[in-house]
């Protein structure tokens, strides 16, 4: 999920989340997979058939913003 300013740091951030409750570990490995998980992620945001995405590629959104164009602009 992509904020425009998230509220501890007042900067553009990503929120990765685990589905499985509690987590299994997966956020240690995050950094060295870094580079290709942003890669597939714009890929997924770019690709929704949804004019202005959907709560599985953007997460949740304010229906007046158009966060898939924000969220993808955080790519380039």
């Amino acid at each position: 999920m992509s904020q425009v300013k998230a509220s501890h740091n007042k900067l553009p951030t990503f929120f990765v989340y685990d589905k499985y409750l509690g987590g299994i570990g997966l956020s240690e490995k995050v950094y060295d997979l870094w580079e290709d998980l942003l890669t597939k992620t714009q890929h997924h945001v770019i690709n929704c058939p949804y004019e202005a995405g959907c709560p599985s590629c953007i997460g949740p959104q304010d229906s007046t913003m158009n966060v898939k164009v924000k969220s993808s602009s955080y790519f380039n």
